[in-house]
């Protein structure tokens, strides 16, 4: 059982402020947003980084993190494959197609439909005699549709195909999405720490120019997150009573990271005189 926090405790901890639930939720929503679009512009750029003109300069880096592409390969092409067989399989053509193969694989079914011509044939020959043709009665029918019943009919068909169209892409991709996670679920602890490392490697880092400047500058602006993330250290070091939240130390850990890469880089400039926009490599040791 949690022992309740008294006021002496509080007293030997002036700084240990009690942060709401809400202010924890919003502030770990922020940063998985930022995690997201960071990660996003990662993968957008890994091409021109890792296999450009400098791609000596990430060496370091493709070799640490290559393990985790396949698993998002994997998922794209399960989404592009689902997709695709739903358009091709939901497609007329596909399907008059399909029918005509199975026809030919089911000779009976052909002769059923064969007896079922001959009867049908006789039975319009019949009404042909009696003098109503089948022309009029097709024309009959059409007229007693009505004009709106044929115009609702039309946007029902529409408003179903977009419905179906959404819904293959939507399945398409949260199986992909699915198969993704699943492959990284095995590679989970490995990559919860060359996240946080990741602004360390020797060399450039395309996980420190795509991610860090966005985390900092959330962790920078928003009061909120530092008293989150130091709330959740405190916890880690001091109050023994609670337990820290493991997604808030790795976010702690990245920024923490991020923040001596940028001060080692910077130190760097300041000496050779460079600007700001010149990039900085790591030496191969690595950052500490």
């Amino acid at each position: 059982m949690t022992p309740p926090i008294t006021e002496k405790d509080r007293q030997q901890d002036p700084d240990d402020v009690i942060v709401s639930a809400a202010t924890i939720s919003k502030v770990k929503r922020l940063l998985w947003s930022e995690t997201a679009e960071g990660l996003g512009n990662v993968l957008g750029n890994i091409r021109s980084t890792w296999y450009g003109d400098e791609a000596v300069f990430y060496t370091r880096e493709e070799e640490r993190l290559r393990k985790y592409i396949p698993p998002f390969q994997y998922g794209l092409a399960a989404t592009v494959f689902l997709f695709l067989n739903f358009r091709v399989t939901g497609n007329p053509g596909f399907q008059k197609w399909r029918q005509n193969v199975w026809q030919r694989i089911r000779p009976s079914s052909t002769s059923s439909s064969s007896s079922s011509s001959s009867s049908t044939s006789t039975t319009t020959n019949t009404a042909t005699q009696s003098g109503i043709p089948q022309q009029q009665q097709q024309q009959q029918q059409q007229q007693g549709m009505g004009y709106l019943e044929t115009k609702r009919r039309t946007q029902v068909e529409e408003a179903l195909k977009s419905m179906k169209f959404l819904t293959d892409f939507l399945i398409s991709l949260s199986v992909g999405t699915s198969g993704t996670l699943f492959l990284l679920e095995a590679k989970k602890e490995d990559m919860r720490k060359d996240y946080e490392n990741g602004p360390l490697i020797p060399g450039r880092s395309i996980i420190a120019d795509d991610m860090c400047p966005g985390m900092l500058k959330l962790y920078r602006t928003d009061p909120s997150i530092r008293q989150v993330l130091e709330d959740n250290e405190r916890k880690k070091e001091q109050r023994k009573w609670e337990q820290s939240d493991p997604n808030l130390v790795t976010f702690s850990t990245f920024i923490h990271n991020c923040t001596k890469r940028e001060d080692y880089e910077s130190k760097i400039r300041k000496e050779q005189g460079k600007s700001e926009n010149d990039p900085i490599l790591i030496p191969h040791t690595g950052l500490r």
